[in-house]
């Protein structure tokens, strides 16, 4: 996206690398959003591919095979990294929602699975509850726990079966299972 390329519209441009547009298919009925780009995702200019990110795409290809990455479409609310991983300010989530906007609810995905706290709060506005879907405006949101807290808590086999259900949920209602 060309326009985007040169973005200023908030102050993350001043220390990005490479915006991380998403990546997988733009038109897929199933999507996942989460916060912000990391480190090494700002050094590629592709989302969720560190750490936490191996673990998302690990249960991913478990449960939906090697396709699956042509299949959903993956971003973040905001397309730069915030300096050292901080959770995007407001106002630079606000910045980045004409993306996101763009990107998220162009073909009017069936499901949303909501990666971490912040992406859920943004996306959903309202009440929700980890692995709840929940339904607005003819989408599903499904609250997932980000992948970099169940790395960290690996031993707690609840969290690790529900961080896979949510996973699995948003690609069933997505269409994708």
């Amino acid at each position: 996206m060309p326009r985007l390329k040169h973005c200023t519209r908030c102050r993350l441009h001043e220390t990005r690398n490479k915006i991380v547009w998403g990546a997988g298919d733009i038109d897929s009925t199933c999507k996942f959003c989460g916060e912000g780009p990391g480190f090494n995702e700002d050094k590629t200019g592709t989302p969720f591919c560190g750490e936490s990110g191996k673990l998302l795409r690990s249960f991913m290809l478990d449960l939906a095979g090697p396709t699956i990455f042509k299949e959903v479409f993956i971003t973040n609310l905001v397309l730069c990294r915030p300096p050292n991983n901080r959770d995007p300010y407001d106002d630079e989530i606000e910045a980045c929602d004409r993306w996101l906007r763009y990107q998220l609810f162009r073909m009017k995905p069936k499901a949303i699975g909501c990666i971490g706290r912040i992406a859920a709060g943004n996306l959903i506005k309202g009440m929700w509850e980890w692995g709840v879907p929940v339904k607005k405006r003819g989408t599903v949101y499904i609250p997932i726990y980000h992948p970099a807290y169940v790395s960290r808590n690996r031993n707690n086999e609840d969290l690790m079966a529900k961080f896979k259900d949510s996973i699995k949920l948003t690609l069933e209602l997505g269409g994708i299972l």
